[in-house]
């Protein structure tokens, strides 16, 4: 006669198996509810261990599977064909581009020595203006006496405006006087 302890135990794991698996149905079929109704619950942190599945051929494939390398000859083959291509594309037909040329040290003298009898040129001018005077006497340069020289051109103006607008009141003659 069979132990009825060891009978009830192993029925007790075969309901439990049949109520796991139930179980995990479920939670796929919640699953699938939500990501159509797009309600996903939000989970923080790392995905579970139990999220790796096995596929046939006995890889464990996760959502964040790894890359895969490849070795040092593998990537050197690789190199070589895209330099291959990229050959075929640019075709035989053209050249290197020149070389650039060098100044000459003697040459950079040169300029160096024109630019610096330039800049002297500008200099000379610039004190020969700074030291002679305008026309009016004030002793300024020609570009600071301008502004200076039209103000003195409107005062001069207003002044026989004056004189000329005083004038014909004084030696008008009256009409109703004499």
């Amino acid at each position: 006669m069979p132990n009825t302890s060891a009978l009830s135990h192993e029925i007790l794991h075969a309901a439990l198996a049949g109520l796991e698996a139930r179980s995990a149905k479920l939670d796929d079929q919640i699953a699938q509810v939500h990501s159509l109704l797009g309600t996903q619950p939000k989970r923080l942190g790392r995905p579970p261990k139990n999220a790796a599945t096995s596929e046939g051929d006995g890889v464990l494939t996760t959502p964040f599977s790894k890359r895969r390398t490849f070795s040092a000859a593998t990537r050197k083959k690789m190199a070589a064909a895209q330099k291959a291509r990229w050959a075929r594309l640019k075709g035989p037909d053209q050249e290197p581009a020149p070389k650039k040329r060098t100044m000459s040290a003697e040459g950079r003298k040169r300029i160096a020595e024109a630019a610096r009898k330039r800049w002297a040129a500008v200099r000379k001018a610039k004190t020969a203006a700074a030291t002679t005077k305008p026309a009016n006497g004030i002793g300024r340069s020609v570009k600071k006496a301008a502004p200076i020289l039209k103000k003195v051109a409107k005062k001069a103006a207003r002044k026989t405006r004056k004189k000329t607008a005083q004038a014909p009141v004084a030696s008008a003659p009256t009409s109703g006087g004499e």
